[in-house]
C-alpha cells in the first residue's frame, strides 16, 4: 500500500512497517492487516484500540519521512 501511495520501494515499505510495529507493540502481521483493511473494505477481528494506535503511527510515520526529502 505505501509503495503504491508513496512511491516507497519494497525495502522502504518494509523498514517503515516495522518501525510502526516495533512503536505501537503490534506484530508486524497485524500492521498490515490493518494497512490492508483501511485500503479497502476488509473488516477486521482485532481491538479497535490496535487498529487505532496502528492508523496514528502510520500517519505520523508518514508525515514525518514527507518532509525528509
Amino acid at each position: 500500500m505505501l509503495m503504491l501511495q508513496r512511491s516507497w520501494s519494497a525495502d522502504e515499505e518494509l523498514g517503515a512497517l516495522r518501525e510502526v510495529s516495533q512503536r505501537t507493540n503490534v506484530k508486524l502481521r497485524d500492521v498490515a492487516l490493518v494497512l490492508v483493511a483501511t485500503g479497502g473494505r476488509t473488516e477486521l477481528t482485532m481491538p479497535e484500540d490496535i487498529v487505532y494506535r496502528v492508523r496514528v503511527e502510520v500517519r505520523r510515520m508518514i508525515l514525518s519521512r514527507a518532509f525528509e526529502r
